[in-house]
């Protein structure tokens, strides 16, 4: 029988926890068979692999615009995508100087001064934590 199917090498079997209706493994399995086509990624296609997580996150966060601008994150967020909307406020009320919120209900964040990738792992970590605020979604590490 021809196989049809085989693991990417550069996909590590460690154990994880599924996140029902979240893309990470699709991502990661995108990510392990380019690298087991054509080596490590340039840094451009890394980046757009890592711009379309951050998009998924944002959806899982019920966030509809996400602005980053050097530095400085801007969220604005859409309460038809979010289980539990009040818990947004409940995370600005507990961290008001991390998640301060414009009149226009816009979140703005600075984010800490490291290297570039450093912010988009920042913003990743974010809408990770909101996810977690207003859906009651867990991520895998």
């Amino acid at each position: 029988m021809k196989q049809v199917f085989k693991r990417p090498k550069a996909l590590v079997d460690i154990p994880t926890h599924f996140c029902p209706g979240c893309h990470h493994g699709i991502i990661h399995r995108l990510v392990a068979e380019c690298i087991d086509r054509y080596g490590v990624m340039p840094e451009e296609a890394a980046n757009l692999l890592l711009k379309i997580m951050l998009k998924v996150l944002s959806m899982h966060a019920g966030v509809k615009r996400l602005d980053l601008n050097g530095s400085n994150l801007a969220l604005a967020f859409s309460t038809t995508h979010q289980q539990n909307p009040s818990a947004i406020v409940d995370l600005i009320v507990s961290e008001p100087r991390k998640y301060p919120l414009t009149p226009e209900h816009v979140l703005k964040v600075k984010l800490s001064a490291i290297e570039n990738n450093g912010f988009l792992a920042q913003v990743k970590n974010i809408l990770k934590e909101i996810a977690q605020h207003v859906n009651n979604l867990t991520f895998e590490p």
